[in-house]
């Protein structure tokens, strides 16, 4: 069977509850107000902590932006992708603290929510930890020294994980920055196979790699580090059907500014396809925090200005075309979001009925019910300090739903 062929065989339920056929598509106008309008809200405080060893013992002793550190728990923080799981949500969470040097008491996580969302004024909003899964490599399928040898659990200082799909057969995919790789695991995190490289067109022989893959770490990297720092795969997500993945990464490569490249994966075979398309980002936009596919050939991405500077921090709508190319178009603002019904914060800035969300790091998109999409960001705790600025403290992991035009 052919690609399109096995598409639609096993697509064509998400493509009704997506509603695409019946709109023809995702509007394409420039209008934003006639674009996602917020429906529901929820947070997750940022002081949110599961059971397991003390961590962030690299941050120092004392307060840190009002947090006592280190910790005695693990944080449930830095959300940097999420899927719908029967009435909850699937969450994965990044390397922990930031950068490798400082995340090796950070083990990595996928977290099982049950948001409480605020649908009209005056509602609660909150959000259960339902369940905790810590990734980790009991077959022994990495062959690269990881932090904890004695049982195998992963820790921020051997992978970045910032993208979650899920296959066909039921087990995940996991975008990963420090290589980049992508990492196949089961349902409770166990990893299934050795990581997978993104392919390098220039230097097939390689693979892509970051300043911190495995194989560069402690050495100067060179023309060989062709992804940016922190620049590794963030978007992932499924075709219809789960057997092919998109896969994008957060940054432009260093020597090709203004695209971001994408990628297809054949799950079931284990390897890219060949085919690839290319994002254009417009000036002022640094990356895109994360991609969903609605269709065969069309989907949402966030994107965003740089971190610590002002920038876009929007929805967009794009078109996977032929030979390559992305058709990108704006759908939201998330500086001045329509709330009709003042669900999520506001800014001083902003009129009565916007909701402003000043996260520069939006991570998680997923489609969470017929018309009905969710956004969340990734918190950076204890760093982050956006919204709880004037208070002293880091920002909570917000969830919004949004409609789909």
């Amino acid at each position: 069977m052919g690609r399109q062929g096995r598409h639609r065989a096993k697509g064509m339920a998400l493509a009704a509850a997506v509603s695409l056929a019946g709109c023809g598509g995702l509007p394409t106008g420039d209008g934003l107000g006639e674009g996602p309008r917020v429906l529901a809200w929820s947070r997750l405080p940022a002081a949110s902590f599961v059971a397991g060893p003390p961590s962030g013992r690299r941050l120092g002793l004392g307060l840190l932006n009002g947090q006592a550190v280190p910790f005695s728990r693990q944080p449930v923080q830095g959300l940097s992708a999420a899927l719908r799981d029967g009435d909850a949500l699937l969450v994965l969470a990044d390397n922990g603290f930031g950068n490798r040097r400082n995340s090796v008491d950070a083990l990595l996580h996928l977290f099982r929510l049950q948001p409480e969302f605020r649908r009209s004024s005056g509602e609660p909003a909150g959000v259960r930890i339902a369940a905790a899964w810590t990734l980790s490599d009991p077959q022994r399928r990495i062959s690269f020294a990881l932090q904890r040898p004695q049982d195998r659990r992963l820790t921020g200082a051997d992978f970045d994980p910032e993208g979650l799909a899920r296959a066909a057969d039921g087990s995940l995919w996991l975008g990963e920055e420090f290589g980049p790789f992508l990492l196949h695991v089961d349902a409770q995190g166990r990893v299934l196979e050795p990581p997978i490289a993104l392919p390098d067109p220039e230097h097939p022989e390689r693979g892509l790699m970051s300043p911190d893959h495995p194989a560069l770490r402690g050495k100067p990297p060179g023309a060989a580090a062709r992804v940016r720092r922190s620049g590794g795969i963030e978007g992932l997500t499924a075709f219809p059907g789960g057997r092919l993945l998109l896969v994008a990464l957060e940054k432009p490569l260093r020597d090709a500014p203004g695209v971001l490249p994408f990628w297809e994966f054949d799950t079931a075979a284990r390897r890219f396809t060949g085919r690839r398309w290319r994002y254009p980002l417009e000036p002022g936009v640094e990356g895109v925090g994360e991609i969903l596919l609605l269709s065969e050939t069309e989907g949402l991405a966030l994107e965003r200005g740089p971190v610590g500077a002002p920038g876009p921090r929007r929805l967009m709508g794009f078109r996977l075309e032929p030979e390559g190319a992305v058709a990108t178009w704006p759908l939201a603002d998330f500086r001045a979001l329509p709330d009709p019904a003042r669900l999520a914060p506001g800014h001083a800035g902003n009129p009565p009925g916007l909701a402003h969300i000043p996260f520069i790091n939006l991570e998680s998109l997923a489609l969470w019910a017929p018309g009905q999409i969710l956004v969340g960001n990734d918190n950076n705790y204890p760093y982050g300090s956006l919204r709880q600025r004037a208070k002293g403290r880091p920002d909570d992991s917000e969830f919004l739903l949004l409609s789909l035009p």
